[in-house]
């Protein structure tokens, strides 16, 4: 171990803030011009009505149209069947990473995945929360904060791809049946060259493409969402008050499982973590040996075709609700497992690191590894609950520090 000189007594020795991460999804709404009076509210997770409320409809926005009609063309409208497009979508993921890098925000895009098909435009992000407090990790500011990066970043892709000519309807067409990641702007390719003259009404646009978008932020809401989504019955942006009837014979309908394999094969660990997860709760909630009433459905057709016939109202919701607790459910509890398991295993790594950086020496990085045993058997056991981690780094320090102190004594 190389030697380094010991800190001094006034030095405070400090937890690294790696482990401030916050998981987000965001997910694009629909913009129409024709509104109704009313509109139909749901639980948090988006998949069961509550109640009627008279509707606050937001303005219509051609930018957000613009926006949707962008990522048709870049990424796919489903006609193409939903070409691989690997290298573009690895290319729009760094394109968020990079934006909120730098805005030099308190927050930054660590990973991002994104969801894109004819019916949605979804992104999931782990974001780090650069100062330091855990317990604004989500705070509405933050939120606020990641709703600019990414409108942001959708601007920047507006703007590239007209001044590139592509959103003429031949090249819309054409386009979208190749992975060419040159589609997307990217500030590698393409330095910043500071604020234009348009700065201030690129500003407005961003505050406009903020109000589109749903955003979820607990972990669970997320994991839920997407496996509600994965099993075909998600509210859809353009007809939120529209209720999905759940079809688990359709292959129209598990297309979406296909869709989210390939996103999952570029993912990143945690992202990839709730891609996989919802792709076995889809899974799984179309499996009769997991959800039996299923059976109960094979007689009324895939849904597919003229020959379907539509179940009974009161069977579907019973269907539903048993493929939602036994297919469902469970997975989304194991994920969640996983994620706390993770964020321990986190908190572990962080406090080794930190308390390890203390020693000088090999001798003393043996007695700081002796030190961390028992305080590293205590979080595992209150699962990162209940201990004071800066009190263990603390703790050991000056045992150090005492430990420098008599042997220094000694060589006097």
């Amino acid at each position: 171990m190389t030697t380094q000189p010991p800190p001094s007594p006034s030095r405070t020795a400090s937890l690294k803030n790696n482990d401030h991460q916050s998981i987000h999804l965001l997910s694009l709404k629909w913009s129409e011009l024709n509104t109704s009076p009313t509109t139909i509210t749901h639980n948090e997770d988006m998949t069961q009505p509550t109640r009627i409320i008279p509707k606050q409809q937001l303005p219509f926005s051609k930018l957000v149209r613009d926006t949707w009609k962008w990522k048709d063309s870049v990424l796919g409208d489903g006609r193409d069947f939903f070409v691989p497009k690997p290298k573009t979508l690895q290319a729009l993921n760094q394109a968020f990473i990079d934006t909120s890098k730098a805005v030099r925000s308190s927050i930054t895009i660590q990973e991002c995945s994104i969801i894109s098909n004819c019916a949605r435009f979804e992104l999931i992000l782990v974001c780090n929360n650069n100062n330091g407090n855990k317990n604004d990790s989500s705070s509405d500011q933050n939120k606020h904060q990641i709703r600019q990066i990414v409108s942001q970043t959708i601007l920047q892709q507006l703007d590239y791809h007209n001044k590139q000519g592509t959103s003429h309807m031949f090249w819309k067409n054409q386009l979208s049946r190749f992975d060419w990641p040159d589609q997307i702007y990217t500030s590698t390719a393409h330095p910043p060259q500071g604020r234009n003259n348009n700065s201030e009404k690129d500003d407005s646009k961003i505050q406009e493409l903020q109000q589109y978008w749903v955003h979820l932020n607990d972990p669970q809401q997320i994991v839920n969402h997407l496996s509600i989504m994965a099993a075909g019955i998600a509210k859809r942006p353009n007809r939120p008050d529209r209720e999905v009837p759940f079809r688990p014979f359709s292959s129209r309908d598990a297309h979406i499982l296909l869709q989210l394999k390939r996103t999952s094969e570029i993912a990143s660990p945690t992202t990839k973590l709730l891609l996989d997860t919802a792709l076995s709760a889809g899974k799984a909630a179309r499996n009769p040996q997991i959800v039996p009433q299923l059976s109960k459905l094979k007689s009324y057709g895939t849904g597919n075709t003229k020959y379907s016939v539509e179940p009974p109202q009161d069977l579907l919701q019973s269907v539903t609700q048993e493929a939602i607790q036994l297919g469902i459910d469970p997975i989304v509890q194991s994920c969640m497992d996983k994620l706390f398991t993770k964020s321990v295993s986190d908190q572990i790594t962080n406090l080794r690191t930190t308390c390890l950086e203390l020693a000088s020496t090999a001798e003393e990085e043996s007695i700081v590894k002796k030190l961390l045993h028992e305080p590293t058997v205590q979080l595992r056991q209150n699962n990162g609950k209940n201990t004071n981690q800066q009190d263990i780094v603390d703790q050991i320090q000056l045992q150090l520090l005492q430990l420098r102190k008599e042997k220094e004594e000694q060589r006097q």
